[in-house]
């Protein structure tokens, strides 16, 4: 990761055999940009405007990437078994034809709102 900017992203990840992700591809390759220093290692550092802690967990893909604060990941991970929990009874659901959308509704826009959402 990094928080300037660097070209060829696919050739280091396939090079290096990890993701490149970057604040912004750039076609200058050789191009310097001052102000950017190697952060020292288990230290915090600040990309794209996202906080990073020694131990927290990011997760990317072409889309982007997540930082998991370390603090917050052992609830996450349950709050993903149960959402993936939920996700396999309703596909079992709709495979046996016993799937009802409108209890869907209910069951995922009550939670929705519990947790503070909205719909505008």
């Amino acid at each position: 990761m990094n928080g300037g900017r660097i070209t060829a992203a696919d050739e280091l990840g396939y090079e290096f055999d990890c993701p490149a992700f970057s604040f912004d591809p750039t076609a200058y390759e050789h191009r310097v940009y001052q102000g950017f220093g190697k952060a020292d290692e288990n230290e915090p550092l600040v990309c794209g405007g996202q906080v990073v802690m020694p131990g927290d967990i990011m997760v990317g893909d072409s889309d982007g990437i997540v930082v998991i604060p370390r603090r917050d990941a052992a609830d996450l991970l349950s709050a993903v078994r149960k959402n993936l929990s939920m996700e396999q009874d309703e596909m079992r659901r709709m495979k046996e034809g016993t799937y009802e959308q409108e209890s869907h509704r209910e069951i995922f826009t009550g939670a929705f709102l519990k947790r503070g959402g909205s719909f505008v």
